[in-house]
């Protein structure tokens, strides 16, 4: 009987430190979330170029019925400053400190309803249709796409699509393992290596490596 009650109580003893390293990773989370919140970052474009591009090409698909990640370039050229002014948005002279503007402007831009296709994309004020490209993948797109219809059409659907992606990755994780050691372990160092980089000061280590937000495709 003392074996039995000796291996019990080293069993019971390794559940505890499984749930307390599985409580502690969570609670890093939830911290990470809170300090991005704290330092705006739930408002932040991330990075304005693919930003542009993927919302339009969005907005090609949602509003126009226009599928296959492109979108419609304006006749005077398609860098992102020039498509959003073309489009009558407003954050490209100044994205890093526009979040009511891009709310604003992006539940105008869906919020109109289904419009027809332009007649011809090759003429005035179109350019043709473009895909979207500049270096970034369509997996960005895909993922505007789901926060803006799980959270609506604004700017902190991106930070909260991230988190509650990442939140479920975990708990599927979690609930996979739930008497390892070693996977608490890794959830732990993830949860702690996410909240470090969040809390860390962006002029030393997000902006230097174009990491300014959860937002930004670089990060995702």
């Amino acid at each position: 009987m003392p074996v039995i009650a000796r291996a019990l109580d080293r069993r019971l003893a390794g559940h505890r430190i499984v749930l307390f390293l599985f409580v502690s990773a969570f609670v890093l989370f939830f911290l990470a979330f809170r300090e991005g919140v704290d330092r705006g970052y739930h408002h932040d474009v991330g990075s304005v170029g693919p930003f542009t591009y993927a919302v339009a090409a969005l907005h090609a698909q949602n509003v126009h019925g226009i599928d296959g990640y492109v979108y419609l370039a304006p006749a005077l050229g398609d860098t992102a400053n020039v498509m959003t002014k073309a489009l009558g948005w407003h954050w490209a002279d100044d994205w890093r400190n526009s979040a009511a503007w891009v709310d604003e402007d992006l539940g105008k831009a869906f919020g109109q309803g289904t419009l027809p296709p332009p007649a011809n994309t090759l003429e005035a004020p179109y350019d043709g249709l473009f895909p979207v490209g500049w270096g970034m993948d369509i997996g960005y797109v895909d993922f505007i796409d789901l926060a803006f219809a799980l959270f609506g059409h604004n700017l902190a659907s991106l930070y909260m699509a991230f988190f509650t992606v990442l939140l479920f990755s975990m708990a599927v994780f979690a609930l996979s393992y739930p008497r390892s050691v070693i996977a608490a372990s890794a959830l732990v160092f993830l949860a702690a290596g996410l909240f470090g980089l969040i809390a860390t000061n962006p002029d030393t280590f997000f902006l230097a490596h174009s990491l300014n937000s959860p937002n930004n495709p670089r990060f995702l």
